[in-house]
C-alpha cells in the first residue's frame, strides 16, 4: 500500500507540475509580447488567464506533495481513511472500487483561494508581501477564465507576471514542487528589474502628489473609528498630512522581546482619505516608510482568539 500511495502522489505532483510549467511559459510569452508591443492586437486577458492558471496549478503541485487529502474536496470516507491511515487498515481492505477514480482525477480539487491559504500556512514569511497580489490574481483569474475583464491596466498584467514568478521561485527554492524547474529568461529578469524601478518611481510620485494635496487641506479628515474593520484594518496617523489613514492587512500573534505573546498588525495596503496617498503592496509601504508591524496595544489577545474561534465548537457546546 505504501508503494501504491507513493506512486499515486508522485503522479499527481508530476502531472500538475508539468501543466503548471506549460501554462507559465505560455503566459509569460504572451505577457512579454504585450509588454513590448502594447498597441498590438495581443489580448492581455489571455496572458493573465494563463499566468493565473499556472499559479493555481503550481500551488496544487506543492499541496499534492504534502498530502493528497489537502488537494481534494469531498473525498469518500474510504479514500480519506486509506490516504491518512492506510498502515492501520486490515489486510483484506480493498481500494479497488476507488482505484480508477483516484488515478483518473475524478475528485474535485480545492479552489484557488484554498490553495493560497495552504501556501501561507507553510510559507508565513511570504504572506505579507504576496497577499495583495494573490488576492488580485484570484479575482482576475475568475474574470479572465469565465468572463471578460471590464477594465484593464498594464500594471495589473505586470503584477500578475510578478506574483507568478515570485510564487514559483519561493516553492522551487524550498524544493517543494517535486523537481519542477523554471529558469528565468533574460526577458523575465529585465522585467523584474524594471518592475522594481517603476515601483520606486511610482511611490515617489505618489508621495510628492500627497504632499502637494496636503497643502490644500484646511483641516485633517474626520477621525476614523479604530474598529473600522477590526482585525483586518488598523487606523494610523498619516505621516504626510496627519489625517487618520487606514492600513489593510492581518492581525497575527507574535512574540515580544521577553517571549510573551504580542498582538501585531501586519499591513499590506494603505490609504489616506486626506492627502489621497494609496499604497498597494508591502514594498510600496516600505518605500513610503510605513511600519511593517504595529503592536495592537489597545486590543486584547483574548478578544482576537475569541473572534477566531470555530463556530462549530459553539454549536457543540450549545448542544451539550
Amino acid at each position: 500500500m505504501n508503494q501504491y500511495l507513493a506512486e499515486v502522489q508522485k503522479n499527481y505532483q508530476h502531472q500538475l507540475g508539468q501543466a503548471a510549467l506549460g501554462y507559465l511559459k505560455a503566459g509569460l510569452e504572451l505577457f512579454h509580447h504585450y509588454y513590448r508591443y502594447p498597441d498590438d492586437n495581443t489580448n492581455p486577458q489571455v496572458a493573465l488567464g494563463n499566468l493565473a492558471i499556472s499559479t493555481e496549478l503550481v500551488l496544487k503541485t506543492f499541496i499534492a506533495g504534502k498530502h493528497l487529502t489537502l488537494l481534494f474536496k469531498n473525498l469518500p470516507l474510504e479514500v480519506r481513511v486509506f490516504l491518512t491511515s492506510h498502515e492501520n487498515l486490515p489486510n483484506d481492505f480493498s481500494l479497488q472500487a476507488f482505484d480508477v477514480d483516484l488515478k483518473s482525477a475524478k475528485y474535485n480539487s480545492v479552489e484557488f483561494d484554498e490553495c493560497v491559504a495552504v501556501f501561507y500556512l507553510f510559507f508565513q514569511d511570504s504572506k505579507q508581501s504576496l497577499q495583495p497580489h494573490l488576492r488580485f490574481l484570484a479575482s482576475a483569474r475568475n474574470a479572465s477564465v469565465h468572463s471578460v475583464l471590464p477594465t484593464f491596466h498594464r500594471y495589473e498584467l505586470e503584477r500578475a507576471a510578478y506574483v507568478s514568478l515570485r510564487v514559483y521561485d519561493t516553492l522551487e527554492s524550498a524544493g517543494a514542487i517535486g523537481g519542477i524547474h523554471y529558469a528565468h529568461s533574460p526577458e523575465d529578469n529585465k522585467f523584474l528589474a524594471t518592475f522594481k524601478e517603476e515601483r520606486l518611481e511610482r511611490v515617489r510620485k505618489q508621495i510628492e502628489a500627497a504632499k502637494e494635496h496636503s497643502k490644500k487641506l484646511n483641516n485633517r479628515s474626520k477621525p476614523l473609528p479604530n474598529t473600522l474593520g477590526h482585525w483586518e484594518n488598523l487606523v494610523m496617523t498619516c505621516p504626510i498630512c496627519g489625517s487618520d489613514a487606514i492600513m489593510y492587512g492581518d492581525s497575527e500573534i507574535g512574540r515580544g522581546h521577553n517571549g510573551a505573546e504580542v498582538l501585531e498588525f501586519r499591513p499590506y495596503n494603505y490609504h489616506c482619505g486626506g492627502c489621497k496617498l494609496t499604497l498597494t503592496d508591502l514594498e510600496e509601504l516600505q518605500l513610503a516608510g510605513i511600519p511593517m508591524r504595529v503592536e495592537r496595544s489597545e486590543d486584547k489577545i483574548e478578544d482576537f482568539y475569541w473572534d477566531r474561534r470555530d463556530p462549530y465548537d459553539d454549536n457543540l457546546a450549545a448542544s451539550d
